[in-house]
């Protein structure tokens, strides 16, 4: 049961009201003038009740507004909690990017480390050895002659390589600034022959080691002397075969300098170093040969960018190329001042004489211009030795019993000679591999001995013998472009020929007017007329005289033997551009007639000179010759059966590939002399004539049969009688028979 209400005093309801309305009215305002007004009015019961209410709904409000703020501050420290994973997240990522970047840096580092180790050896290691390797040679040459301590040149030449790896080495360690106009250049007279043989003396080992061959083309129209910082040009020429030898794996460099005039009293002398593939022939690059953009390594290379700045401040450039004849080609240019022209050769009293007998076609080519330059006379080919004879090249595997006596002999070998050249026991032996203007300057200081020459025939292999016999031909060169005019001017020097060079028709047909000439080289694209209508306009000139003057297409076009625009009929060779200087010889031999295919071989009952290695070492390896020679025949016979079936039909592109084929089986058996012979025919366009094919099927078949008697008679036995008289130590297999001990 619920107790009773026990009604309040009136005195305590007095004083909780009071106390009530004292809390209202420290609260709330409103609810305390709510209460005076109704206690005014007689109601204060009333009057506190609506107080009450009143302060209940604003304290409600007030807690509303407390709830609120309280959400926010739970939102803000949710988003605070948020931002603190967020942050917790970038730093554990800051901490991961810190340690790849610390790894990234660390490769970088072992990397820059290399890159340096790599860049010390090759300008300081290797460049050091070689000088180290020259010094002992200059040692050894002490030994051998105390008099002596070393030759002029040879010093020249360790001074001159000293002061290009001192300015590599100041340079490596203290760049100079990249800005041309800082560099401060010296002017003093300097020998750019000397410059390329040092350049190349410090870094022939490198190459070699590395499995490159290295050949050097000084030009006649370089000049002797210019004026020039030497040690500046001598690294711009050390960086360019440096940078050649880096991006090359295989094949063949060739350093080729050369020179224009711009007028009385000075040249742009061009430098440049280009590669080719194994086994292919020896040509100098020109300008049009590393025009394409090079996007290699090259152009990035710190050491050819310091070289561009250098070329920039003396006036010129270095350009970088990718040939497909020539892979990598890189080439400095400037102008310089002549200090003193080339020296212009010898009176025929004062100069001396040497004889050449080497194998390969561009080391004659190299030698004997070197040799011209010096003022040596290189004896013809096929003609008696002369009384007096200074000098005598010869391979260093051929016997030095055959050679006279009365000469200085000097042995050419491929291996590499620090400095290019060795002296023992009064004999010098020369480097090709590379030839340097040094080495061969030094063995032409020497003295030779001056005693009567035995009489003998040379063998018919020089160039310039050939050269010689068609000195007195002149050739007219017509093309607009003048790189093309130089290019074909030079090989028609090297092979002996006097060259007038014209830039279009209308000079050409003024020059015909003015002399005779015995050939006509043209291009067929030319301003103006063509080379189509300048053919026809000579045949026309033609008619009124009894001579013909025979014509020679040369143009970029690989189907010109099917064009209608271009008339067989007006031209009497075709030459790919650019032409090489084999299929240039070969084509000329053929228009004049003198061919060694004919000069060396007259009669087709002649047989053969063979290299008896080539199967030798078929019979040391215990392979049955006479069933190799067998076999060989019977191919020969039948690529002779289609060669003559593609002559019937007119296929020149199988008569070109028989040609090519019969050449390397030809070499097989070691018929060297015939299969060079045969190779020049395959490269003759658009073909070649039919008395030359005739010449060449006589000689194969006088071959096959000389084979076949050598190997009935001796089985697998060759004699051993060397036959001096040919550089390769070969003898004709049948000789082996009638040969007496």
């Amino acid at each position: 049961m619920s107790q009773p209400l026990t009604p309040l005093r009136p005195s305590l309801l007095a004083r909780r009201l009071c106390d009530f309305a004292h809390a209202c009215a420290a609260r709330h305002a409103a609810a305390l003038v709510s209460a005076c007004a109704f206690a005014l009015l007689g109601a204060p019961l009333t009057g506190l009740v609506v107080a009450a209410l009143i302060a209940t709904l604003r304290s409600r409000a007030t807690l509303e507004i407390t709830l609120r703020r309280l959400r926010n501050a739970e939102d803000e420290l949710n988003q605070l909690r948020v931002e603190v994973a967020a942050a917790q997240a970038r730093a554990e990522n800051l901490k991961l990017e810190a340690q790849r970047r610390s790894a990234v840096a660390a490769i970088e580092h072992e990397r820059e480390r290399a890159r340096v180790a790599e860049h010390v050896q090759r300008v300081v290691c290797d460049p050091a050895r070689a000088i180290a390797g020259m010094l002992n040679g200059a040692g050894v040459q002490a030994t051998h002659c105390p008099a002596q301590l070393i030759d002029a040149s040879f010093g020249y030449l360790i001074h001159s390589a000293i002061t290009t790896f001192a300015q590599n080495i100041h340079d490596v360690f203290d760049p100079p600034p990249g800005d041309a106009r800082s560099i401060v250049l010296d002017e003093s007279p300097v020998d750019l022959c000397d410059v390329i043989d040092a350049a190349v003396a410090l870094l022939a080992p490198r190459a070699i080691a590395k499995g490159l061959q290295m050949r050097v083309c000084v030009d006649r129209s370089l000049a002797a002397s210019v004026l020039g910082d030497r040690q500046r040009i001598g690294q711009i020429v050390f960086n360019l075969l440096d940078a050649a030898i880096s991006f090359t794996s295989v094949g063949r460099l060739t350093l080729a300098s050369s020179a224009e005039t711009l007028n009385a009293g000075s040249q742009r002398v061009f430098i440049g170093v280009s590669g080719a593939q194994p086994g292919a022939r020896f040509d100098v690059p020109t300008a049009t040969d590393c025009a394409v953009p090079d996007r290699s390594d090259a152009q990035g290379d710190p050491d050819l960018a310091l070289c561009r700045v250098l070329a920039e401040r003396m006036g010129g450039n270095i350009e970088v190329g990718n040939s497909a004849a020539f892979g990598l080609c890189i080439a400095f240019h400037a102008p310089f001042t002549v200090e003193r022209p080339s020296s212009s050769p010898a009176s025929n009293e004062s100069r001396r004489r040497a004889v050449i007998e080497l194998p390969a076609c561009d080391e004659r080519v190299a030698l004997c211009d070197l040799l011209d330059k010096l003022g040596v006379d290189v004896v013809p080919a096929g003609a008696p030795a002369p009384a007096q004879v200074d000098f005598w090249f010869t391979d260093e595997h051929m016997p030095a019993s055959g050679l006279p006596h009365a000469t200085r002999v000097v042995s050419v070998t491929e291996a590499f000679i620090p400095g290019g050249v060795s002296e023992a026991d009064g004999r010098f032996t020369l480097s090709v591999n590379p030839l340097c203007w040094s080495a061969v300057q030094r063995v032409c200081a020497s003295r030779s001995v001056d005693r009567p020459v035995p009489e003998r025939r040379l063998p018919m292999h020089d160039t310039q013998a050939h050269a010689r016999t068609v000195g007195q031909r002149t050739v007219l060169v017509v093309d607009d472009n003048e790189i093309n005019r130089k290019v074909v001017a030079r090989q028609l020097d090297v092979l002996g020929y006097r060259c007038v060079t014209m830039p279009g028709v209308e000079p050409a047909v003024a020059a015909m007017a003015r002399q005779d000439f015995d050939l006509l080289i043209t291009d067929l694209h030319m301003p103006g007329s063509n080379g189509v209508e300048f053919a026809a306009q000579v045949r026309a000139m033609n008619r009124n005289t009894r001579r013909k003057l025979p014509v020679v297409l040369v143009t970029g076009e690989t189907d010109t033997a099917n064009s209608t625009d271009v008339p067989a009929a007006l031209f009497d060779a075709v030459l790919p551009k650019p032409a090489g200087l084999d299929a240039l010889r070969a084509c000329l031999n053929t228009l004049f007639d003198e061919s060694p295919l004919n000069a060396a071989h007259d009669g087709a009952e002649q047989e053969e000179q063979l290299d008896r290695r080539h199967l030798d070492a078929l019979s040391e390896h215990g392979i049955d010759v006479r069933e190799v020679v067998s076999g060989w025949q019977q191919a020969m016979e039948e690529d002779l059966m289609y060669l003559h079936a593609c002559r019937e039909r007119g296929d020149s592109d199988g008569l070109h590939a028989l040609l090519h084929r019969l050449s390397g089986a030809l070499g097989v058996v070691g018929a060297t002399g015939l299969m060079e012979d045969v190779r020049q025919a395959g490269a003759m366009r658009p073909q070649p004539s039919p008395a030359l094919i005739d010449s060449l099927v006589a000689r194969m078949r006088v071959l096959i049969a000389q084979l076949q008697r050598g190997v009935d008679a001796q089985g697998q036995t060759y004699d051993q009688t060397d036959d001096h008289t040919h550089r390769e130590q070969t003898t004709p297999l049948s000789g082996a028979v009638a040969a007496g001990p």
